[in-house]
């Protein structure tokens, strides 16, 4: 997810022009980090569903390879509790390049990127690859406000080990605090799930927020939950998290045109 916090007090620190993460919230930002950054995105996170509680730790591994493009692992490394026990998590490979840098401030047109992922679902085969593909999309509004958008396509085995696309849709509203040098952000965030028609859930939602903190210009903290249902399921999620980059170069990142 990105807040798009302003990025001037952060300008050129370590890989930036600005620590830009995809965490937290229901979106990913549409812009990829700088040739020869590497930027660590990690946390821990406390979910329920019906009776069921789990803990475990999304992370993402970005590197960036040439201007407007990066690769991307992203893993739950362990899942603990719920149904199946303690079991390793998911894995995803993929990219995500630029298509268009934003307007200015109020404009309208956003930035324009997109991610592709392979992923292997825990306790999965090769075979069960689930590949996505994501359209994402940020405005910078006036008074510190942005607005993210993501529309993807996925196609994974469903609860009958059939191949079924489903359509998720994500939004975040984030907001600059006043007084804070662009250093904390605030947000609410939605996101939904369609599925074909007969299929064992063919519509899921969640609503959440939460807040995140600049303590360095190349790191952020942050706090997040979120609460969703499924048919008649419920569940919520807590998670705190830390993101951190570093350049590669040994020296100033290459410039952006960002």
């Amino acid at each position: 997810m990105t807040l798009l916090l302003p990025q001037a007090a952060r300008a050129q620190a370590g890989c930036a022009p600005s620590l830009n993460p995809d965490r937290p919230g229901a979106t990913n930002a549409y812009l990829p980090i700088r040739p020869l950054c590497f930027q660590v995105e990690t946390s821990a996170e406390l979910s329920r569903d019906g009776d069921e509680s789990t803990q475990s730790f999304p992370t993402a591994l970005r590197l960036g390879l040439v201007d407007g493009a990066e690769i991307r692992l992203e893993t739950n490394f362990l899942s603990l509790g719920g149904a199946d026990g303690t079991q390793r998590g998911d894995v995803a490979l993929g990219t995500k390049v630029l298509l268009l840098e934003p307007e200015e401030e109020g404009g309208a047109l956003p930035g324009l990127g997109f991610s592709i992922f392979a992923a292997v679902p825990a306790g999965a085969e090769l075979g069960d690859l689930a590949p996505r593909f994501d359209l994402l999309a940020d405005w910078g509004l006036p008074a510190g406000w942005a607005l993210s958008v993501n529309a993807a396509i996925e196609v994974a085995n469903d609860d009958n080990d059939k191949r079924q696309a489903t359509f998720p849709i994500n939004v975040v509203l984030g907001w600059s605090v006043p007084g804070t040098d662009d250093n904390v952000g605030l947000f609410v965030d939605t996101s939904a799930t369609l599925a074909p028609s007969g299929a064992a859930s063919t519509f899921s939602e969640a609503f959440g927020g939460g807040i995140v903190w600049f303590p360095l210009p190349t790191v952020q903290l942050d706090f997040s939950g979120s609460a969703g249902a499924v048919g008649d399921e419920t569940g919520w999620w807590l998670a705190a998290g830390v993101s951190w980059s570093m350049s590669l170069a040994g020296g100033a990142a290459p410039a952006h045109d960002g």
